[in-house]
């Protein structure tokens, strides 16, 4: 989803780069030079290269020592390189080859191998790996001297194809070239990062020619009328709340089922089997009966951060048992999944979310504890927590009086030589805070507007009381190798916790979190 703009700081650890390599010099130069998504789209060169550490020597030459080329025009170089070996549509094909490739793949797609197989009359698409007119292009081929070559030492790998090349026709068209789809899936990561950056400068486009047109007289009355139509309507669903909650218990779960049953067919699927969208922005989490005290804890996280917080959440509505289910029903937010908008974001607005998400996290640790409990770890009523990171966590009332009673656990009938130990002890050693913490702040659950704004955070589920490293760890737990959004917005939010992280990431490694 990008590459980090905090490469000098972070190369070491997310890359596998010593410090004193040409990767490395070369990473830092392209940070230091390009923003986003240029500076990902040139990294493509060094990341995808068959030996990462002679491209980054080729580009640090051109560049540092010849001064062939400034970063920007190195860029320029690649892009134009990238634009010739885009694969193109077959325009002029004859019918009876057209028929001969969809006979020899039966119908579908010979890389993908979909199951939904396209019949003839389709017109199934066909498209060239690499375009003809490369082999043609003169600067593909000016001051070339065949015998060159013999001096470039050749660089020879072991590559375990995940597909199978199988002609279904042995009488139809021969199958494609296994050398061309293995120069198109060297150049495919590149090729997707320029429709990326080919996005962004069309949409920067076209944004500066709306502002250039726009009207100040409009401009200046649709704030009024919004404002008007929300101070009409905002009663409105603390109105319906009000209404509904005095309506029997039986009757909101007899409800619940059957607007659930409904509820794909109007609005499709929401992305989870246990969420359905429901009218008037409403939103209804489903699951069997024993999952009821989760809810119920849901519920209160949702009430306590709408009380001591700005933070944009759910409003929490109803949570229910009903026959052999279990119903939470909250409002909906507006925006996409951080995730979907990452690529195209720029280093600007993932700056804006950091810090968004910091001062929402510092919202979070300031709520009081008042679960009147013994176990300081708990969820928002004071029982079981629930966590993905710990499987137990999902069929056994799991809480701690204390943070050391919190590590036993986290350590327990795991195969730890004296060395992890002594690892273990410089986090488990310390005494930390026990915070509010969200405890699922992934790429899904972190909602953003069109301007890459943070316009809600959802899934409340795992909320509750945890030592304070732990929103940290767990903001690394499902993300990894999403190295732009954990170097440009996690680490930047949490200038500490470094041992807790490295243990974290020993640990759950040892275990299965489902």
């Amino acid at each position: 989803m990008g590459t980090p703009y905090h490469i000098p700081r972070y190369a070491p650890k997310l890359f596998s780069c010593d410090k004193a390599s040409a990767e490395f010099q070369a990473l830092s130069l392209i940070a230091g030079s390009l923003a986003h998504p240029q500076r990902t789209l040139l990294t493509t060169f060094i990341q995808q290269a068959v030996d990462r550490e002679v491209a980054s020597r080729f580009f640090l030459d051109e560049v540092l020592e010849r001064k062939n080329a400034t970063v920007s025009e190195f860029l320029a170089d690649w892009i134009s390189l990238l634009r010739k070996v885009t694969p193109v549509i077959c325009k002029d094909i004859d019918l009876s080859l057209k028929q001969s490739i969809w006979q020899r793949d039966d119908g579908q797609c010979c890389i993908a191998q979909a199951h939904e197989r396209k019949k003839y009359d389709e017109d199934p698409l066909v498209v060239h790996i690499l375009p003809p007119t490369l082999f043609r292009d003169q600067d593909m081929t000016q001051g070339y001297f065949v015998k060159t070559n013999y001096f470039i030492p050749s660089i020879q790998m072991d590559v375990y194809p995940f597909i199978k090349l199988e002609n279904k026709a042995m009488d139809s068209s021969s199958l494609p070239n296994a050398k061309l789809i293995d120069v198109h899936h060297r150049f495919a990561p590149a090729l997707a990062w320029l429709e990326v950056y080919d996005y962004m400068r069309q949409a920067c486009d076209s944004l500066s020619n709306s502002k250039s047109h726009s009207s100040v007289g409009v401009a200046t009355k649709l704030p009024a009328t919004k404002s008007w139509n929300r101070w009409c309507l905002q009663p409105v669903p603390r109105i319906f709340q009000y209404l509904w909650m005095r309506t029997p218990e039986f009757l909101r779960g007899f409800a619940y089922r059957h607007l659930a049953s409904l509820s794909r067919s109007l609005y499709g699927h929401t992305g989870s089997d246990r969420m359905y969208r429901l009218p008037f922005n409403l939103y209804l989490r489903v699951a069997p009966r024993d999952w009821a005290p989760k809810h119920q804890a849901e519920l209160e996280s949702l009430r306590i951060v709408e009380k001591y917080t700005q933070i944009p959440a759910p409003r929490g509505i109803d949570a229910i048992q009903y026959s052999d289910s279990s119903y939470l029903l909250m409002t909906g937010l507006p925006g996409r999944g951080i995730g979907q908008m990452l690529s195209t974001m720029t280093d600007k607005q993932l700056d804006t979310v950091a810090q968004d998400l910091k001062q929402f996290i510092a919202e979070l640790r300031q709520i009081p504890h008042k679960t009147d409990s013994e176990f300081q770890i708990c969820n928002s009523l004071g029982g079981g927590i629930l966590d993905w990171r710990i499987g137990d966590s999902q069929h056994k009332d799991l809480r701690f009086r204390d943070e050391t009673e919190f590590n036993q656990m986290l350590t327990f009938d795991l195969p730890l030589d004296e060395d992890a130990w002594k690892q273990i002890s410089r986090s488990h050693g310390v005494k930390h805070d026990i915070v509010f913490t969200h405890a699922d702040l992934n790429l899904r659950n972190i909602l953003v507007d069109e301007n890459g704004r943070i316009s809600g955070i959802v899934d409340w589920e795992c909320a509750g009381w945890y030592p304070e490293y732990w929103e940290y760890s767990k903001m690394h737990f499902t993300v990894r190798h999403t190295y732009r959004w954990i170097a440009d917005v996690v680490d930047q939010i949490f200038q500490t916790y470094c041992n807790e992280l490295q243990v974290e990431d020993m640990l759950s490694s040892m275990v299965p979190s489902w």
